[in-house]
């Protein structure tokens, strides 16, 4: 009931936000406020400071209400990361910074108690130590999309977590190299010259795939003018059986 009274809040926002002053937004975020409404609040208050960032009314409506707002964020994060759901927590503190920077932006700021800050290092590193065994477990499987999954998400979590940035790359890319040899082997030169090269395209040299590519490309220039040679040949000998047939008739 919430998450839909919010968005009507939001919705009538929008309706009246062109001709509405800062002043006005401030005095119905204050009513709001005054009726226990506080994330509807600091909505209309978020609204009036985007209009006057001089606003010191919705300044200080922000930063009460604000607060309110942001510690509920922190305590879902708790309460999940209680549960131990890691990804559900991690969710909740990225919605928590989310909110409190754009705050920030408006010149206000609210105070995140470093013990939540302590908590998320620990469930995020966690979880980053959980996706990477599953992310080489489903490498070794040949599982490719699952372990691209894994590592791209270390990758948002933490860039420079072990050798997730090269072990995603290698996902996306084993798959691709693997159907350009079936191409290769089944005669489709212009098919495996392309993967081949998409497969580059990643991963600078990946495997022989430099040298392949180019046998492919070598091979289908040979095979084409096989290929219309044979149709050629085609010709000659349906033209010839069809000079026979009229000669007869």
């Amino acid at each position: 009931m919430n998450f839909y009274r919010t968005l009507v809040y939001l919705f009538l926002i929008a309706l009246i936000t062109g001709c509405a002053t800062s002043k006005s937004f401030s005095k119905k975020g204050a009513k709001l406020e005054e009726a226990g409404l506080m994330e509807e609040a600091s909505q209309l208050y978020l609204v009036s400071l985007q209009k006057n960032r001089s606003n010191v009314d919705a300044k200080i409506g922000l930063k009460s209400t604000g607060q309110i707002v942001l510690s509920r964020y922190l305590s879902e994060f708790s309460q999940q990361k209680v549960f131990g759901n890691k990804r559900e927590a991690i969710n909740s503190w990225a919605k928590a910074m989310n909110y409190k920077d754009k705050v920030a932006s408006l010149g206000v700021q609210l105070n995140v108690p470093s013990v939540y800050a302590t908590d998320y290092e620990e469930i995020k590193n966690a979880h980053l130590d959980e996706l990477y065994e599953q992310g080489l477990t489903h490498l070794d499987a040949q599982n490719y999309t699952e372990a691209e999954k894994c590592f791209l998400e270390i990758k948002q979590l933490d860039k420079h977590y072990e050798d997730a940035h090269e072990l995603a790359d290698i996902a996306f890319v084993e798959p691709i190299y693997l159907e350009a040899l079936s191409a290769m082997n089944n005669g489709k030169y212009r098919s495996a010259y392309k993967k081949f090269n998409s497969a580059l395209s990643r991963i600078d040299n990946y495997k022989d795939s430099r040298d392949k590519k180019l046998e492919s490309l070598q091979l289908g220039q040979f095979t084409l003018p096989c290929f219309l040679l044979r149709t050629l040949q085609e010709q000659e000998v349906w033209t010839s059986q069809y000079r026979l047939i009229a000669l007869k008739h």
